[in-house]
């Protein structure tokens, strides 16, 4: 195996999915078998182990299902943006999904807000993030 191979940023399904954030779409991957939605994206459904996986477009809209707001830095990429929220938001129209809470007061959250989603670039990456509503 090599490090490529080895590293899921260069799996297909997650290049798919990352070069449709980098045009601000939001994919979710669904079973054509089972046609169950999952997150994150894997190429082999984690209900059913089927390999019939392909990636569907979410509307974007979800629900603060829970979050913790960090404030120190774990990472030198976010160490300048600390405190920010790491979130869990059940789409409304797929399945839960983690992403960071952006423009808002961490303090104002609460678990139940309804939440859009955003992108914003990370080290030259589009990425879905969300904002409250």
């Amino acid at each position: 195996m090599t490090t490529e191979t080895a590293d899921p940023l260069h799996w297909p399904l997650v290049t798919e999915y990352l070069d449709y954030a980098a045009d601000g779409r939001l994919m979710v991957p669904e079973c054509r078998d089972c046609e169950e939605a999952h997150f994150p994206p894997r190429v082999v459904c984690p209900y059913c182990l089927s390999s019939s996986v392909e990636l569907r477009e979410s509307d974007g809209h979800g629900t603060l299902y829970s979050f913790s707001v960090v404030h120190l830095e774990y990472h030198p990429t976010w160490g300048n943006e600390t405190p920010y929220v790491n979130a869990l938001v059940s789409l409304d129209d797929g399945p839960t999904v983690f992403a960071n809470v952006v423009d808002c007061d961490p303090a104002s959250l609460s678990v139940g807000d309804s939440l859009t989603v955003t992108f914003e670039a990370i080290e030259g990456q589009l990425l879905p993030m969300f904002r409250p509503d």
